[in-house]
């Protein structure tokens, strides 16, 4: 690290003299125009001089920034090590087909994002040290697409048809320092292991939260955590399932720790982090009648899919006939919206369960709560080759997510009560739960990019830097000019093991093509296809909760199973068991006009098949655009 000369840390007791409103001369636009300046000057050294140049019109529209470089302050902040960017996206989703009802069809979704970064370089000399601190703002209008889709499930919901799915409002995004020089990287802070590992910026033109964000990590661990058994003589306290949480593999994620990142050879690098895991750290979602929470496979009426639950809602019972009937019932607790608000830093509260018989179940939302650790470690190689230089990114990583979950290992669970003579007595529960605990989560994750094709533009060949009318170079030892123009591949495949993750195996292949037409040389069109296996052992739990064992303290008999319905026999009413998990697809394409610098304007189409992974909802179709601009 070169440390350059920093005088006035060695006299604590120097005095800053300012100049300001000092007057200067600049060029904007091949035009001499006069500045404002304000140099803050010091006996022993001074400090770049503040330079403001009022933007043009023309310089606004043609340049890199829709702020014109923050209306001109961006360059003299630059100057004094402040770098501040930004990106806004609006994105438009027009099912056209498929989903759920009662939900609307068109939705808009919008994102603001900044972030500050401050080079110590600059001013202190401290080459490589920067802070950096940033922030985002989601809002929705309409509601969120995946409710739409049939998708916003807590086995599905990384197929929504967005990636800006949750942590709506303003957040609190990563704030961390970090030093860099050519052999790496360490840094630390609040941050989040997303925006630095399996980095797949392709990826980023697609809309569908799987191909964009989630990349087969974070799906559902296991069917919950049982709790309870625990009951004195008077009071029934069986157990209840707190759900596991996820691996927090999101954009809204954030938790305190670090990643060292060493780079042994210029193409090849080894990269670990280390942070807290947060259980629920993204919030709770709204809940929403899916298709196996109405009849035939409850007593909910049918006119109630695609609706929003609440907590104590009543409805009035369908029969297992499909008759509606005079009995009105509760639907009971329902975890109410909540979005952690954004800049929670402590961690997620303890865990605290309680009796089945209350109305709150504990921890969150129903939910287990608790802090671990989570570990990622990647090892990549960024090979060029060929004459073209033709761009890779190889990696192979894996992830270690240090909170509980349990596997799909279903038994008879038993559970005490009181009986009628007001006896603690034991009997089978009314349903099967898990009994395989985990400590923890882990995946593997393959990625596979690579371009395929550089395009030759007219008047530079990238393969010898020479002009190709003429065949001479004028500049013999100038580098080679580049283009981005080509053919880019983008693969990645995940794993993670099948007894505790409802989807063990994933994969998404892509194609980009940039500047496919000589006329539009900026513009990007490309299509993907991603495809998600769900687990053996989810459907063996599955099939548990179909047969479910009748409670014997109802007078049963503790091994009768319910028949599959819909039926009613011997005047009780059996619903239509739940369906198996088979595989979800998704297919999309897009064309990006890049209009200048900053400002892009996407239509695009999307096809998700199997929305609910079981059959139940038909495949979704979106066509929808995205306007995007650069700060």
């Amino acid at each position: 690290m070169k440390l350059r000369p920093i005088p006035f840390l060695a006299s604590l007791g120097i005095a800053l003299t300012l100049a300001a409103s000092a007057s200067a001369q600049t060029s904007i636009d091949g035009k001499t125009v006069q500045a404002q300046t304000n140099a803050p000057v010091c006996s022993k050294f001074a400090l770049p001089p503040f330079v403001w140049a009022p933007p043009t019109l023309e310089g606004w529209w043609s340049g890199k920034s829709g702020t014109a470089n923050w209306f001109g302050l961006g360059a003299p902040l630059s100057d004094y090590g402040l770098s501040i960017t930004g990106a806004a996206r609006d994105v438009y989703f027009g099912e056209l087909s498929g989903g759920l009802p009662n939900q609307p069809k068109s939705n808009f979704i919008e994102e603001v994002k900044l972030r500050a970064t401050y080079d110590f370089a600059k001013i202190f000399g401290l080459d490589g040290l920067t802070i950096t601190s940033g922030w985002r703002y989601r809002n929705v209008a309409g509601n969120n697409p995946g409710y739409a889709a049939g998708t916003q499930t807590s086995q599905t919901s990384s197929w929504n048809p967005t990636d800006m799915s949750s942590g709506f409002g303003m957040r609190m995004m990563s704030q961390m320092l970090q030093y860099s020089n050519s052999l790496g990287f360490i840094n630390l802070g609040l941050e989040n292991p997303y925006d630095q590992f399996l980095q797949q910026p392709l990826s980023k033109l697609f809309e569908n939260n799987m191909i964009n964000s989630s990349k087969g990590i974070g799906m559902q661990q296991g069917p919950g955590i049982p709790y309870g058994a625990n009951y004195s003589s008077k009071t029934v306290n069986s157990t209840r399932l707190y759900g596991a949480s996820a691996v927090g593999w999101s954009s809204s994620y954030l938790a305190w720790g670090g990643t060292l990142n060493v780079k042994p050879t210029s193409d090849t690098y080894v990269q670990s982090g280390l942070y807290q895991a947060v259980a629920g750290d993204t919030g709770i979602a709204p809940s929403q009648y899916g298709v196996t929470s109405v009849y035939p496979y409850t007593g909910v009426p049918q006119s109630y899919l695609g609706t929003m639950k609440y907590n104590g809602q009543t409805y009035q019972v369908v029969n297992a006939s499909g008759h509606q009937t005079t009995t009105v019932k509760s639907i009971g607790f329902v975890a109410g919206y909540q979005n952690n608000h954004g800049f929670t830093t402590g961690g997620a509260p303890a865990f605290t369960p309680v009796p089945t018989n209350t109305v709150n179940p504990g921890g969150v939302g129903g939910g287990w709560s608790g802090n671990g650790v989570f570990n990622m470690n990647e090892i990549g190689w960024t090979p060029k080759f060929g004459a073209d230089k033709l761009e890779g990114h190889y990696a192979l990583g894996g992830y270690i997510w240090g909170l509980p979950n349990d596997s799909y290992s279903p038994t008879a669970y038993q559970y005490a009560y009181v009986n009628k003579a007001g006896q603690v007595a034991v009997a089978n529960s009314t349903k099967a739960y898990p009994t395989t605990y985990n400590g923890l989560a882990w995946g593997l994750y393959l990625q596979a990019d690579q371009m395929l094709f550089r395009h030759h533009d007219e008047e530079t060949d990238p393969a010898s830097g020479k002009n190709v009318a003429d065949g001479k170079n004028p500049t013999p030892d100038a580098p080679h000019s580049f283009s981005d123009r080509g053919l880019y591949a983008i693969n990645e495949f995940s794993f993670t093991p099948p007894q505790n993750n409802e989807m063990p195996l994933y994969f998404q292949t892509g194609l980009i093509y940039k500047g496919l037409f000589d006329v539009r040389p900026k513009d990007s069109m490309g299509v993907v296809v991603g495809a998600g296996f769900y687990s053996s052992y989810l459907n063996s739990w599955t099939q548990s909760q179909n047969q479910t064992l009748i409670n014997a303290n109802k007078g049963e008999t503790a091994s009768n199973t319910y028949p599959n319905g819909p039926t009613t026999v011997n005047g009780k009413s059996y619903y239509q068991y739940l369906p198996y998990y088979s595989s979800t697809e998704v297919i999309e394409g897009f064309y990006n006009v890049q209009i200048n610098q900053w400002l892009a304007f996407k239509p695009y189409a999307q096809c998700i098949v199997n929305p609910a992974g079981n059959g139940t909802v038909g495949t979704d179709w979106t066509l929808g655009a995205r306007l995007s601009a650069i700060f």
